[in-house]
């Protein structure tokens, strides 16, 4: 079943999030109930005719994780299966140029959707988690200024994170 806080974006939309996180083996988040319990970002990326990624940024205490996930398949097509699963340890840095990329205090009144749609671009949805706050978003395509540039900023650390941390073929 969706989570509550799924409810504020258009159903066609919360249906395809689901399906990627099933396709990806991803659970729901948890809604940290205290300070000091685990909080976490995952930011999915469906892009039409490339394979579509799930990266999770998760704090816990002083413990900061990455993990990211790529499918076989088409972000507009079929999703596939796992092709590559890796996860991280990283610096409490890491966690902190994140939320200062993301603004985090704008991400929490951010609309949940933005206003661009189209057929051929990518689906990007970002999903968090902190004490008593949960949040998903999703943006098609978003554009590096304007209303979208901390969302697509962070999104676009948490790629280049991923990328820094696995070993390139």
């Amino acid at each position: 079943s969706p989570e509550p806080h799924w409810s504020v974006i258009h159903r066609g939309l919360v249906s395809q999030y689901a399906g990627a996180l099933q396709a990806m083996h991803e659970s729901p988040f948890v809604i940290p109930d205290k300070q000091g319990g685990r909080e976490s970002f995952r930011f999915v990326l469906l892009p039409t005719f490339r394979h579509p990624a799930c990266i999770r940024l998760e704090r816990e205490g002083v413990s900061v994780s990455l993990s990211v996930k790529v499918l076989s398949g088409q972000g507009g097509f079929d999703f596939g299966t796992i092709d590559r699963s890796e996860e991280h340890r990283l610096s409490e840095a890491a966690w902190g140029e994140f939320l200062g990329l993301l603004s985090i205090d704008q991400y929490w009144d951010l609309p949940p959707e933005g206003e661009n749609e189209g057929m051929d671009g990518s689906d990007w949805f970002l999903e968090g988690v902190a004490p008593g706050r949960a949040k998903l978003t999703h943006r098609w395509s978003p554009e590096s200024h304007g209303p979208d540039q901390y969302f697509k900023r962070a999104c676009a650390y948490l790629l280049d994170l991923a990328a820094r941390e696995t070993p390139q073929d």
